[in-house]
């Protein structure tokens, strides 16, 4: 489990992060979520030792995080690529295995070897790095990433530049990863692939922790007593509440609690057959936007 707490960091006068306190379960792909300038990036640079804390600790399993720890253990896939465009993709990708304590045997080369192929870039293994195509460029920063096999991944708008089938083989790999214990975080600004892959989240705002937990969690904390019903015919009530969105015989509505949604099913029921009734729950979202909005929070 990697733990953040009471971390700050300020430059200068500027306070970057303030009393930051998150936890990452082990096994977790963990939203890092935040609008621009809220923190991510240092928090980010904080865990791989990048940056020094000013104060507050950084711990994994219950041990001060170290630089030489991040070099063996952290998979860090930086926004902006760290490649060498002059050297070929071969050499890239060993040249990051030896950064990362990693000895060039016969079964990391083919472990390499394995990963080029799943990402279609064996044939272009030769090839020097700056003559590729940005995606192209992506993925061999994404095996740069991979390959040491680290315990902690850290993904930093992984899916850069992927077309829509390298997205795809990627969001496979992570859940691969995922299955084979590792712990994976996830900073991107693209909410719908934070609901597809993640467990758990956080979202910082102005270098504080304003929400984070369980996906599901985070979401029923943040409901909105908003349902759907559909029955099987005219609706023969109009629901109680605020009617969101209405057809003949469906209805989504907003109500103060769940007692009035319950109350306004038993006396449909009673005349109705009820093809569909649930709660919809906001999305991350509307969830990000509502946080970072709200007054409390500026």
């Amino acid at each position: 489990m990697l733990h953040l707490t009471d971390v700050q960091k300020s430059f200068g006068t500027f306070s970057a992060l303030s009393n930051l306190s998150v936890t990452v379960p082990t096994g977790s792909i963990f939203g890092l979520l935040g609008p621009n300038g809220a923190g991510k990036t240092t928090a980010i640079r904080i865990i791989n030792s990048i940056y020094q804390a000013d104060s507050g600790t950084v711990t994994w399993q219950d041990s001060p995080v170290t630089e030489e720890w991040v070099r063996k253990h952290v998979g860090y896939l930086p926004e902006e690529r760290g490649l060498y465009p002059k050297m070929s993709v071969q050499e890239n990708l060993y040249f990051f295995a030896q950064i990362h304590r990693q000895d060039l045997t016969p079964e990391l080369k083919q472990r390499i070897e394995s990963l080029l192929e799943r990402f279609d870039l064996l044939k272009h293994a030769k090839k020097e790095l700056g003559k590729l195509s940005k995606g192209m460029q992506q993925k061999v920063q994404i095996l740069a990433t991979i390959l040491h096999d680290p315990e902690l991944l850290i993904l930093d708008e992984p899916f850069t530049g992927l077309d829509p089938v390298n997205t795809r083989k990627l969001k496979d790999l992570i859940r691969e990863l995922q299955q084979e214990g590792k712990t994976i975080i996830l900073s991107t600004h693209r909410m719908e692939q934070v609901e597809e892959l993640c467990t758990n989240i956080v979202l910082i705002h102005q270098g504080q922790s304003v929400l984070q937990g369980p996906v599901r969690e985070v979401k029923t904390q943040n409901r909105t007593n908003t349902f759907i019903l559909e029955t099987d015919s005219d609706l023969t009530e109009t629901p109680p509440g605020t009617i969101l969105e209405q057809s003949d015989s469906r209805v989504k509505f907003q109500v103060e609690n769940h007692e009035h949604a319950q109350t306004f099913l038993a006396s449909i029921l009673a005349q109705q057959s009820v093809l569909e009734f649930r709660e919809v729950l906001p999305t991350l979202e509307e969830i990000f936007i509502q946080q970072v909005n709200t007054p409390d929070h500026d």
